[in-house]
């Protein structure tokens, strides 16, 4: 009996030993995991820090054995997601790994990748990577653009089955080879080892259960996850006020430069462009070509029409350039990188004695321009549409195109301001910031402000 009682004992010691070292390296992995996605979130928020005349929120290209740890130059095709290896390097972190001391893999959404970059970075990105459950279609980040996953993050585990980790010349601080199919698994036909081919593919990742033939752990990064930390940067809000007036700047210079020669008394101001526009991600799709009654639109960047129906004299037929004007020259390249990321959010109203087919605006301050809650006299007014409300979505080019999945109350009820005397609103009840324009009634320059 005493012989069966020891080893009773031993049995019982070797399983909560095997049970404390299963828990143990559990831990490790988990640990690994959330360091690693804190990190890449870090690094999306600094990426206009750390990579000058960029905005926020690029994710790095993954490293694929050039030099260890660091990020590939670029990674792929636009808009297509990339699977390797985690840079751990490039993230400022030593060498992560998973409980069985296997450095992470990472896979990043072409939506989000730094290179080659997606033609919009701002916060109704969407990602490119669905997660499911065991079963292989139970989504867990997916279901609509908004919830899937911008990248992802697996510790492989130990071996399985014939995963062959012989040790390649460029590894040598993870040791193993960069081939994902000897690190990473199939389950129930949801292929974690690559990623799906094509501009704007979803790809799916699977977080199976552990078993002889699977053992990848997966935790994975959402677009809201990143740029909920990007808008707490106090930095953030108040460089897009900033680019909303300086845009707005450049619009009542072009007032300023009309006739031939210049007419100091002819302060008229560009068309709008469309709201529905064929293309989004073009600058040069934001022009003033359609006119007729509607004084309200897009921000214009190409102004020809309106040049051509008020002399005016600026150089070129872009709105937003510091050599369109020569009193414009504020315009720098970091604005112009944030408006090619950010240029579907602007919109703007022009009131009707300041549109191009109106006749010189001679008495100022007019009697039938813009208000804002009632009151004031605007020529016109440059609008940043906050984020998406509820209601409102912003994921394809026919979403893009109407107005009320941008503007809220009578900002956007009031397009197409054929009047040209819309009573815009600033409230509690709108994310939208508004910045006005006007002219001096004397020496006819324009000054800009945030709407009251």
């Amino acid at each position: 009996m005493i012989v069966l009682l020891l080893v009773a004992i031993g049995f019982l010691a070797n399983g909560i030993s095997a049970r404390s070292t299963k828990q143990e390296r559990e831990f490790r992995t988990v640990a690994a995991l959330a360091k690693a996605k804190e990190a890449l979130i870090a690094y999306a928020v600094r990426y206009s820090d750390t990579h000058p005349n960029n905005v926020p929120g690029y994710l790095p290209c993954p490293d694929v054995g050039t030099s260890e740890g660091t990020t590939a130059a670029s990674c792929g095709t636009k808009n297509v997601s990339s699977i390797r290896r985690l840079p751990w390097r490039e993230l400022g972190l030593e060498v992560l790994r998973d409980g069985s001391g296997e450095c992470l893999w990472y896979v990043v959404s072409g939506t989000f990748k730094y290179s080659p970059k997606t033609d919009l970075m701002n916060w109704d990105n969407t990602g490119l990577i669905e997660i499911v459950d065991d079963d292989g279609t139970t989504l867990i980040a997916g279901g609509t653009p908004e919830k899937r996953a911008v990248a992802a993050v697996i510790a492989p585990g130990a071996p399985v089955a014939s995963q062959n980790r012989t040790m390649a010349a460029s590894a040598n601080e993870c040791g193993g080879n960069y081939s994902a199919t000897n690190y990473l698994e199939i389950r129930n036909g949801v292929n974690n080892t690559a990623t799906a081919v094509g501009a704007n593919a979803i790809s799916r990742l699977i977080a199976g259960k552990e078993s002889e033939t699977f053992n990848d752990r997966i935790i994975y990064i959402t677009a809201d996850e990143i740029f909920s930390a990007i808008r707490a940067r106090k930095d953030f809000r108040a460089r897009l006020e900033a680019l909303t007036g300086t845009i707005a700047s450049c619009l009542g210079k072009f007032g300023e430069l009309n006739g031939s020669p210049i007419n100091a008394n002819d302060n008229r101001l560009p068309w709008p462009a469309p709201v529905n526009l064929a293309s989004f991600t073009s600058n040069t799709s934001y022009d003033d070509s359609a006119t007729g009654a509607r004084k309200s639109g897009r921000l214009p960047f190409r102004v020809a029409v309106s040049k051509s129906a008020t002399a005016n004299q600026m150089s070129g037929q872009n709105l937003l350039s510091n050599v369109a004007f020569s009193n414009c020259t504020s315009w720098t390249t970091d604005d112009a990188n944030w408006y090619s990321n950010w240029k579907d959010h602007f919109f703007y109203y022009v009131s009707g004695p300041f549109a191009p087919i109106s006749t010189v605006p001679t008495a100022l301050p007019c009697t039938s321009c813009l208000t804002v809650n009632g009151t004031g006299n605007y020529a016109a007014i440059v609008l940043f549409a906050g984020e998406k409300t509820t209601g409102q979505t912003r994921n394809t080019v026919t979403d893009k195109g109407i107005i009320g999945n941008y503007l809220e109350g009578r900002n956007s009820t009031s397009h197409p301001n054929i009047s040209g005397a819309s009573n815009l609103e600033k409230s509690t009840a709108t994310n939208d910031f508004l910045q006005c324009v006007t002219f001096d009634t004397v020496t006819r320059v324009s000054q800009t402000f945030p709407c009251p």
